[in-house]
């Protein structure tokens, strides 16, 4: 018998539409009914773009709304007779419906426009001409007018989308800010008058600007028993999606046990408690449909400006990992120009635990790994056809084991490195000819471990190619003594006995003058040609 394969949601339709076409839904309704039941009415809850915000919110909306039926089968469909359920007017307010295209006068006609749609699907007649606040306000007026003994509750999907569209325009954006405060300022105003609200959004920084309840509003964001409320855990993964696991493991010939790693190694590892570890369901979605591994949600995004960002700061991805934040730190992040809060908050850096109450950050995954290494390598590089040639001619040697290739190509790095713009960053030479070098190989789709430790040691870079692996180690040499520094090199791998742990690896000494930023010598050893 054909096994049933249940169609993917892939282009983020809301709950109602996911469970009537019986679509491959993620049961995240034990954390609503907890959320609910247990926690104060007002919450606050930040993600990265495409996380799963929408959908949870979609799925709260049926749930107040009381729609039972969309919950028969899901964990929280026993506790619906509970008082804490009972129906009421639901006020859903999709921000990202407004655009700032059109300028300040733009903004407040597509906000006052879906408000009105708000009004209307709730049956609530509102007057003409009124600013988008007072229409708000009549809202909840009288959807609490209408049903007193069950409280209208409000939801705000990305809240800080048009604060976040306009952080490039500052004079259009202090105009935003205005409107969005008497806009937002309605929920202190009728607090009373609601029963729940829920506020979802990319940055906590936003919340700030605006005086009203938000302020006030009891963030969920780092809280481990809610650490799983948006993305897929690994086990969500196995227990939902196994159809999809073998037509996958099927098309890229993968035993289904090396297609889980291979999609724990590439796409999971987003963590926002320091304990949870997801995947994102974007990513995820797109992956099963095409089969492939690819960028998916990193390129979902715009990476122009993150790539400008990374070139103004002077930043490579070695400098971003191992950063320490505090728990506090992590809550509250302001809006600043430290690339931690930016990254962080946009999702290209995960919390991992540290000592104490600290947690520190790191890149959750290959996925944007790569994706950041690749901005940053293209910032070295005025032809980027240059670039991609290169990879392909590293490629070339990597899979003939061709140490001098290899040195080609890292030679070609080195003189596009542009050293003036690093002048003022604190790093050894070594330690940027190594962040440098590092980042070209992850931005070739390589995964190299840095300074791994071996049995008596450490070692600069390793990594695989097709099963060869390859061993370096770097030295900085000046003047003349560029083989010396390359012998030296090899016979620290070989003291390390890093190599030892592979079979038939290739290692790789090589000394970088730092006089001519260039690598004049090297020494190698293959131990699949029993070379010494």
């Amino acid at each position: 018998m054909k096994e049933i394969v249940r169609e993917l949601p892939a282009d983020s339709p809301p709950f109602a539409e996911i469970i009537q076409n019986n679509m491959v839904y993620v049961d995240k309704t034990a954390y609503l009914g907890d959320m609910i039941a247990n926690e104060p009415s007002t919450l606050f809850f930040t993600r990265p773009r495409r996380f799963g915000k929408s959908l949870t919110l979609s799925t709260l909306e049926a749930l107040l709304r009381g729609q039972k039926e969309l919950f028969k089968g899901l964990a929280i469909y026993n506790r619906l007779e509970e008082e804490v359920f009972a129906p009421r007017p639901v006020i859903h307010l999709n921000m990202r419906k407004t655009s700032t295209n059109a300028g300040v006068t733009g903004f407040r006609d597509t906000l006052g426009r879906m408000t009105t749609e708000v009004a209307e699907n709730l049956r609530v007649t509102v007057p003409h001409n009124l600013l988008p606040s007072e229409i708000l306000s009549t809202i909840i007026e009288r959807c609490a007018k209408k049903s007193p003994d069950t409280l209208p509750a409000v939801l705000i999907d990305e809240y800080d989308s048009p604060y976040l569209n306009l952080r490039r325009k500052p004079d259009q954006l202090e105009e935003v800010k205005e409107i969005l405060s008497d806009y937002y300022v309605q929920l202190k105003n009728y607090r009373d008058k609601l029963s729940f609200v829920f506020v979802t959004g990319i940055t906590k920084s936003a919340l700030t600007e605006f005086n009203s309840t938000l302020n006030n509003s009891t963030d969920i964001s780092i809280e481990p028993k809610y650490g799983a409320l948006t993305g897929f855990t690994h086990e969500e993964i196995k227990a939902n999606f196994g159809p999809h696991i073998r037509e996958a493991a099927i098309s890229l010939n993968l035993t289904e046990a090396k297609l889980l790693d291979e999609l724990r190694d590439y796409y999971y590892g987003f963590c926002f408690d320091g304990q949870t570890y997801l995947y994102n369901p974007f990513a995820i979605m797109r992956f099963f449909l095409a089969k492939k591994f690819r960028n998916f949600w990193f390129s979902s995004g715009p990476s122009y400006h993150l790539a400008q960002y990374l070139k103004n700061k002077r930043l490579i991805p070695e400098d971003l990992r191992g950063i320490p934040i505090s728990q506090s730190e992590a809550l509250n992040l302001e809006d600043s120009d430290d690339p931690t809060n930016f990254l962080y908050q946009a999702g290209y850096l995960s919390l991992r635990p540290g000592d104490d109450d600290k947690f520190t950050l790191d890149f959750p995954n290959r996925e944007v790994l790569k994706s950041i290494s690749l901005l940053a390598i293209k910032n070295f590089f005025s032809q980027k056809r240059i670039l991609f040639d290169s990879f392909n001619y590293l490629e070339k040697a990597l899979s003939h084991r061709d140490p001098t290739g290899v040195i080609n190509e890292f030679n070609l790095l080195l003189s596009n490195i542009p050293y003036n713009d690093f002048e003022s960053v604190r790093r050894t030479p070594n330690g940027l000819y190594r962040a440098c070098l590092l980042t070209y190989l992850y931005s070739a789709g390589l995964h190299p471990v840095a300074e791994r430790p071996g049995n008596f040691g450490r070692t600069d870079i390793a990594f695989k190619y097709k099963n060869a692996p390859w061993v370096m180690e770097f030295k900085v040499c000046d003047g003349d003594q560029d083989e010396a520094t390359a012998g030296k090199a090899l016979e620290r791998i070989l003291a390390t006995k890093y190599g030892d742990s592979f079979r038939n690896p290739v290692l790789l000494g090589i000394a970088i003058n730092n006089q001519d930023r260039t690598i004049k010598a090297w020494q190698s050893r293959d131990d699949s040609r029993d070379e010494s």
